[in-house]
């Protein structure tokens, strides 16, 4: 890889210089500027107090004669300006093959935690991003050689699910559940709390009956609550299918169960955790890590999320997991802290990461929110697919019937995730249909458009075998393409290194505009055939790096558009 090779040689360069430093290349504004920029006189500067210019000059001399880099220039206050040589870019664009997995020194085992519905709650609006940003994140991760264990861990115990038992007992009909799981269950669930505000003493009852499963064991309730969570998991799988979403395995609440009274008598007996007067088990950090006390157990004996969250880091250390990711909104940040601080006192040592990612919204008066409830995430994507067809009945009359419906629900997936995935997952975005639907400039539908134009030349020109000996890279337009094809796989450790999808998305657009220009300059079917065979070649990568960069962050290429 001829970024890995640059990074070498600087790196060498500066320790020859007398400096220690790691290596950051970036992609410069402005082609004039280079392939890369390197900023490390910057840094070194800053850092030791000398004038970076004079810096970059001393690693400028002590970089050799290489076949990667054909001239370096100092910019600005410092900046080390890269340009790669031509030959190189035409040698190694030969060899290429971005539908490899990438093979790393390092490969680590990865379990990555997302999806995490609640039992007999539909799917809100608020749980796109999880879904799509760790469905991502594991298809990157593994591509990148790491072993990677999908866990969607489901909310599938607590109190709410006594409950529900009381309220299917006195209100339920189970032909009607069985028809509409959700939405049934959610006017039960509510049904529950109307009546409750009337009946104080059914707080009590619903809070027994879950006593009755927890400690009890008992054998009528759990029937129910399995038949409560299977027919709610139906409609969580429909919409996981329809947004390409897959797990490895999925282990609710309910599955550490078993293992709760072992994590309280080990958080008791370590003296991490104490026991209140009134019989809560608590965890009091000390103060300088300025975290809140955290509660493992109620005063009633009922444990908590968190004695579940705790109670799953404990089960996978013994399965030798380098890193435990989890996909989940800022605002559990908290949380987050809390426990994986509270495993560390325990002596597990871990790594566990959260993943936080901000909320999406809807523009206002853009959609129904149901009589003032969180919109569902159904909604959305029916939306997303109605304004596809509009689209498409607009713009295209050769799509007619399934066929229609099939690419209209292929560019509506891809457009909600791009305009997710393309940002950073950290930020707070806004819809903008318009904009998000477009088939030019940042967006799904321009980056789809772009793999289904090359693949179209490349069927028109089939006849015509393609050998990547017999390519000849010469012209600007075709090294400038070629350069940025053989960026995707830095792309790629760029967003698996940060676990963010974004240096990916942005990627594959900057390689979707490269190929655009080189198209108008360069006619590819009607070239001479050494020409054509070059911009054939480069035409078949670029098409195989949109797919495959686009499946990476769970976009389907359509077959045309």
């Amino acid at each position: 890889m001829i970024e890995k090779n640059i990074k070498k040689i600087l790196a060498d360069a500066t320790q020859k210089a007398g400096y220690t430093e790691n290596i950051i290349l970036e992609n410069p504004r402005q082609k004039d500027y280079g392939d890369y920029a390197c900023p490390i006189a910057m840094k070194i500067g800053k850092k030791e107090g000398e004038n970076p210019r004079e810096i970059a000059e001393k690693i400028l001399k002590n970089i050799p004669k290489n076949p990667y880099i054909k001239t370096i220039t100092i910019a600005g206050p410092g900046f080390l300006n890269i340009f790669i040589a031509p030959e190189i870019v035409a040698k190694q664009i030969q060899s290429y093959e971005p539908l490899l997995p990438i093979q790393t020194n390092q490969p680590k085992k990865i379990m990555v935690e997302f999806g995490n519905p609640n039992i007999a709650k539909p799917l809100h609006f608020g749980h796109f991003r999880g879904l799509i940003i760790g469905e991502s994140l594991a298809r990157i991760l593994r591509f990148t050689g790491n072993d990677v264990l999908t866990d969607n861990f489901i909310g599938n115990w607590g109190t709410q699910f006594g409950k529900l038992i009381v309220a299917i007992r006195k209100w339920g009909d189970r032909e009607k559940i069985d028809k509409n799981p959700t939405e049934e269950l959610v006017r039960l669930y509510r049904k529950f709390h109307d009546e409750g505000e009337k009946y104080p003493e059914l707080e009590k009852e619903g809070a027994e009956e879950f006593r009755k499963m927890e400690q009890d064991r008992d054998k009528e309730n759990f029937e129910l609550w399995e038949w409560i969570v299977s027919e709610s998991m139906k409609d969580f799988h429909r919409i996981a299918n329809r947004l390409d979403a897959h797990f490895d395995v999925i282990r609710g609440e309910a599955f550490y169960e078993k293992m709760l009274p072992d994590v309280l008598q080990k958080l008791e007996k370590s003296g991490i955790a104490t026991r209140e007067k009134e019989g809560a088990l608590v965890v009091h950090f000390s103060e300088e890590k300025k975290i809140p006390t955290m509660i493992f157990q109620k005063t009633d004996g009922a444990t908590l999320y968190q004695t579940r969250d705790l109670a799953k880091i404990i089960f996978y250390d013994g399965e030798n997991f380098d890193e435990m990711i989890y996909i989940v909104a800022t605002d559990q940040s908290l949380h987050f802290r809390q426990v994986f601080e509270t495993a560390k006192l325990l002596g597990y040592t871990g790594t566990y990461i959260h993943v936080n990612h901000g909320m999406v919204r809807l523009p206002e008066g853009k959609m129904s929110t149901r009589a003032g409830r969180s919109i569902g995430l159904d909604e959305v994507l029916d939306e997303a697919k109605q304004r596809s067809l509009d689209i498409l009945t607009e713009h295209n009359t050769e799509f007619v019937g399934k066929e229609k419906e099939d690419l209209a629900e292929i560019i509506a997936m891809g457009a909600l995730k791009f305009n997710d995935l393309s940002q950073n997952r950290r930020t707070n975005i806004t819809f903008d249909w318009k904009k998000m639907l477009s088939f030019e400039g940042f967006s799904a539908p321009f980056l789809q458009y772009s793999a289904v134009r090359c693949a179209s030349i490349l069927r028109k020109a089939k006849p015509l075998q393609i050998s990547s000996s017999m390519i000849n890279i010469t012209q600007p337009e075709e090294i400038t393409l070629a350069k940025k094809i053989l960026g995707f796989q830095a792309a790629i450790l760029e967003s698996a290194n940060t676990l963010e999808p974004h240096h990916l998305a942005k990627y594959l657009f900057e390689l979707a505009g490269e190929y655009n220009s080189f198209y108008a300059n360069c006619p590819v079917l009607k070239a001479e055939d050494t020409e054509k065979i070059t911009r054939l070649f480069l035409t078949k990568k670029t098409s195989e790096t949109l797919q495959q960069g686009l499946f990476l962050l769970g976009i389907k290429t359509p077959e045309k558009m």
